[in-house]
């Protein structure tokens, strides 16, 4: 059975000494005792605890103040039992069997005296603000270390040299394995480690406000280590359970000498830990919370760690914690700028794709601001358009700015293939599936998991696959041909048209609820000659860059070539402006683009032909448009107000007003007939 000495420092339970049976341990003033009182009232060699035929027995050696037992003083050997309080001097020792629930009631009135031997209350050594190291000599010093003004001394200058590198330390790792260093040269300890308690999948978990381990459950905190450092070829073992509950519930240094095979103590991992002789437990704490803590010990019996020790390990423990803290609040800071740049990176890459959406006309700010509200949900989406405006270029944007940014973009274009083939490159097929299937292939849907797909001329399905498509769209999942499992798929659909799917519908050649589930929220994408403000900014963007590509340098457009552009229908959309630049900057022979090198003439493709009546268009409003119209039916009626507005359909006091307002009088119709 175990047997320990539980010695009381101040109000704090925090020396542990462990007592071997078979053997027999003296108490007193002088430094060749087991336990060392350092008072005047206290006899070189005071006491004697020995193990007497399987029980310890406490024996005064005829000391001059005596030895108290449970508040009486002994003139015989006396049997120790459990619980039992031993007082030499301002020394208080409580003999147990067990260290179970040693420490839960640090300031129990019955456990010993809380004055010393000259009336002045004793130092908690455990307390951050009075770690001990200047204060009164501890309770438990060898005599060999009491000349304490120039330990004193130089252990402050460690200390303060310690808190001043610590300050320079930029990761929790370098500040343990810089403090544990110093406190193993203090020590001249064997191995020790730095841990912090918390998760693995939360290695910050110091900085947490929430980590409190005042009221610890039974089982042990989990430990992130931080460092280990050991002298000789001794590896390090961690501390035992019993010992991170109590510095985790307790909040307190611990000290623990004699402790050789002890397995309550010690880690039981292996036998080669079993030979330490004396550790130190440490806590990092700060503002009352248990961060993590500090554990060394000693494996020679001759360098036995002391309660001086456990002053400094305490202290550097609260210097340590202090750094960690500076640590963490400096990685809230970085993490947060990193945060900022990757948000500032985002919106720059977002801005980028935008610009290849070249131009700031009306109608097409209506395009971008669609695809800025839409691009973030998971919405199905229809773009509509005429061929060459760039229906794919809004997909790929749309991509770019939604949270699927990160998976793949995917395109297929339904009219370039045949029913069968479009059917395999979407959906895949199994080895086997049909003639020619000779391994198993993934389809576009699950290629594009994670991302998104783009079906380009959607129109073009077929029945059967618009039924399987719809499918898709309903069960989030696809079947390969040649298979019946099913397989579950993430994707975002864009489709994209040119063709009048309402005729399609209402002809029957496209299913009408797969119509509906596409045009969740449809984008129509204008043709170029309806965004005629564009149509020099893309000239100079495409002259930009192929001149870059090409290795060419040129000026820029004639003034002519700016308006022969302007004015012409392109009927290819941007598509075909952007093979016209690419081309002239091939060809051209001179620094300025001109009419000539654009080549539109030989097209013969003038916007005027579009209109309905032949006539060659003028861009011009609608009071201009009403105006030339009022003024043609009046030259018509040769001035005839009455017939003139019968013809335009308005009351004569309404064309007296439209005359006022256009300042059209009878100068500007000649030849006519006064009423």
């Amino acid at each position: 059975m175990n047997s320990y000495l539980v010695i009381r420092q101040g109000r704090r339970w925090n020396d542990i000494f462990r007592l071997t049976p078979g053997q027999a341990i003296t108490i007193g003033r002088g430094s060749t005792n087991a336990i060392v009182i350092p008072e005047e009232m206290c006899s070189r060699v005071h006491a004697e605890i020995a193990d007497v035929d399987g029980s310890w027995v406490l024996k005064d050696l005829k000391s001059r103040n005596g030895t108290l037992l449970n508040g009486v003083a002994i003139d015989q050997p006396t049997p120790l039992k459990p619980g039992d309080s031993i007082q030499i001097a301002s020394g208080h020792m409580e003999f147990v069997h067990s260290l179970a629930g040693v420490f839960e009631n640090p300031a129990d009135p019955n456990r010993g005296g809380d004055v010393d031997s000259n009336g002045q209350t004793e130092s908690i050594i455990a307390r951050r603000d009075q770690s001990g190291i200047l204060g009164d000599q501890p309770f438990g010093v060898p005599a060999s270390l009491s000349s304490k003004n120039e330990l004193d001394s130089a252990v402050f200058q460690k200390l303060f040299q310690l808190a001043f590198d610590l300050s320079s330390t930029h990761t929790a790792e370098d500040a343990a394995e810089l403090a544990l260093k110093v406190l193993i040269a203090q020590c001249e300890a064997d191995c020790g480690g730095v841990f912090l308690f918390g998760s693995k999948n939360d290695p910050d978990a110091f900085n947490r406000p929430t980590l409190d381990f005042s009221n610890v459950e039974p089982v042990a905190p989990e430990l992130i280590l931080l460092a280990t450092l050991q002298n000789g070829t001794k590896g390090y073992r961690r501390p035992s359970d019993f010992l991170v509950k109590t510095i985790a519930a307790d909040g307190h240094g611990l000290l623990a000498r004699n402790i050789s095979g002890d397995r309550e103590l010690i880690s039981q991992s292996t036998s080669a830990a079993l030979q330490a002789t004396s550790l130190i437990v440490a806590p990092i704490r700060h503002e009352g919370r248990v961060l993590g803590m500090i554990h060394v010990y000693s494996s020679n019996s001759q360098k036995e760690l002391s309660q001086l020790h456990l002053q400094v390990a305490v202290a550097i423990g609260d210097t340590m914690a202090l750094a960690l803290k500076k640590i963490a609040s400096q990685q809230i800071l970085e993490d947060s700028l990193q945060t900022a740049k990757r948000k500032a990176q985002q919106l720059q890459e977002q801005l980028s794709q935008q610009s290849l959406l070249v131009g700031d006309s009306q109608p097409l700010q209506k395009v971008k601001a669609v695809i800025a509200r839409a691009a973030p949900t998971n919405a199905t989406i229809l773009v509509r358009g005429e061929s060459g405006v760039g229906k794919e270029l809004v997909a790929q944007l749309i991509h770019e700015m939604s949270p699927r940014k990160d998976g793949p973009f995917l395109c297929v274009n339904c009219a370039a293939l045949s029913p069968t083939l479009l059917e395999s490159e979407l959906f895949g097929h199994e080895k086997g599936a049909f003639t020619g299937a000779i391994e198993r292939k993934i389809g576009r849907f699950e290629a594009a998991h994670g991302g998104t797909l783009m079906l380009d001329e959607v129109g073009e399905m077929t029945p059967e696959i618009q039924t399987k498509f719809l499918r898709v769209l309903e069960t989030r999942t696809i079947e390969r041909i040649g298979s019946h499992k099913p397989i579950a798929v993430d994707v975002r659909i864009v489709s994209a048209t040119n063709r009048d799917l309402e005729e399609a519908v209402q002809d029957g050649l496209f299913r009408s609820d797969l119509y509906f589930r596409l045009k969740v929220i449809q984008l129509q994408v204008p043709p170029l000659r309806e965004r005629t403000d564009d149509i020099a900014v893309l000239a100079r963007h495409f002259l930009k860059r192929f001149s870059r590509e090409i290795g060419r340098r040129l000026e820029g457009f004639t003034k002519e070539a700016l308006e022969a552009m302007t004015s012409y229908a392109w009927p290819g959309n941007v598509r075909e402006l952007k093979n016209v630049i690419e081309r002239a900057v091939v060809l051209c022979g001179g620094a300025w683009i001109t009419v000539d090198d654009l080549a539109l003439d030989g097209l013969r493709l003038k916007r005027e032909v579009l209109q309905a009546d032949g006539t060659p268009y003028k861009p011009i409003s609608l009071d201009e448009m009403e105006r030339e119209h009022v003024l043609a039916t009046l030259r018509h009626t040769r001035g005839n107000k009455s017939r003139t507005a019968s013809i335009l359909g308005v009351e004569r006091s309404t064309l007296d007003r439209k005359l006022q307002k256009f300042g059209l009088t009878p100068e500007h119709w000649k030849d006519v007939a006064e009423e």
